[in-house]
């Protein structure tokens, strides 16, 4: 099969329209937008990819 790095064609990632994560994230936030973080264990919320960053390291990083 070889390294999958060869076998991917990177390009534009287009959501499906219509699919059950959108209508879930539109109730979640109101509006679309990805990437959108829900913390279960406690209970935050956020979509801004830098703030998502931040939070995982500061929460569960070593």
């Amino acid at each position: 099969m070889g390294p999958a790095i060869l076998r991917l064609k990177p390009g534009k990632y287009v959501p499906l329209k219509g699919g059950k994560r959108e209508k879930s994230l539109q109730i979640m936030q109101g509006k679309m937008q990805v990437p959108y973080l829900v913390d279960p264990n406690t209970g935050v919320k956020m979509f801004e990819s830098a703030q998502i960053v931040k939070y995982l390291k500061q929460q569960y990083g070593g």
